[in-house]
Parts: C-alpha cells; sequence; structure tokens
C-alpha cells in the first residue's frame, strides 16, 4: 500500500510539473481533509472560495460525480492567477 501511495504521489508530481505548459504558474500537492469541499479548500488557498472551478479543471479526473472528495485524496492546485 505504501508503495502504491508513492508510486501515484510521484505521478501527481510529475503531472504538476507538466500540468500547464507554457504557463509560469506553480502547482502543488494537496492532501483533502474530512469536510474539506472544493469551495472551502479554494476559500483557505485562495482567500476566494469563489476559484473553486480552477481546483475542479485540473483534477477533474480524480474527483468523484458532484465534486466529492475523499480525504486523503491529493489533489493538484495551481498557484493563483494574477489579478
Amino acid at each position: 500500500e505504501v508503495e502504491r501511495s508513492r508510486s501515484r504521489l510521484d505521478a501527481l508530481e510529475r503531472q504538476a510539473t507538466t500540468a500547464a505548459p507554457g504557463s509560469r504558474r506553480k502547482v502543488r500537492i494537496y492532501v483533502v481533509r474530512r469536510e474539506d469541499t472544493l469551495r472551502s479548500i479554494a476559500g483557505k488557498l485562495y482567500g476566494n472560495s469563489e476559484q473553486w472551478m480552477e481546483l475542479y479543471r485540473i483534477n477533474d479526473d480524480r474527483i468523484q460525480r458532484g465534486g466529492e472528495l475523499i480525504p486523503g485524496q491529493l489533489l493538484l492546485v495551481p498557484e493563483a492567477a494574477p489579478e
């Protein structure tokens, strides 16, 4: 199980470095906690819960139907876009 988790994390890190070709935005990994939602994560990390769609777009292949998140799940989080 540990090896499988490490493999998934390595794959996410590789994806993070290639997530936005041509973009200078950095991407980091966020571990979902109990009670987290895309809105609450966006609020914590961006200071604006309305930016939840940014999180959804980059993670749509790993988010459950209806936007359900699973504690312990790893999400890619791009730095906030310049305004």
